[in-house]
């Protein structure tokens, strides 16, 4: 006999990903204070406030686009205040 569920009928989803898309869909959804599960619900459901939802895409996007970066060209090893300094020479500033 099978067990009852809930009033709502549940399913499993599963998804196979790569080890990479799961590390940037685990940021995005630390990114939201949510767990992965919280956050691939919440990509299906409809969003309630366009500005907000824009905002948020527009850092899921930059996100996104620094964590590849980081996979493909790897991470400097510079301290973050000489990156500062060259950013500033840069822009003739220091």
């Amino acid at each position: 006999m099978k067990p009852s569920k809930t009033a709502q009928e549940l399913n499993n989803l599963v998804l196979d990903v790569s080890s990479e898309q799961h590390q940037i869909i685990k940021a995005l959804a630390a990114t939201e204070g949510k767990s992965i599960k919280s956050f691939m619900l919440k990509q299906v459901r409809p969003k309630t406030d366009a500005g907000e939802a824009e905002a948020w895409d527009a850092l899921k996007n930059l996100l996104s686009e620094r964590l590849q970066s980081a996979v493909t060209h790897g991470v400097t090893t510079k301290h973050v205040s000489d990156i500062t300094e060259d950013a500033l020479k840069a822009l003739g500033k220091a």
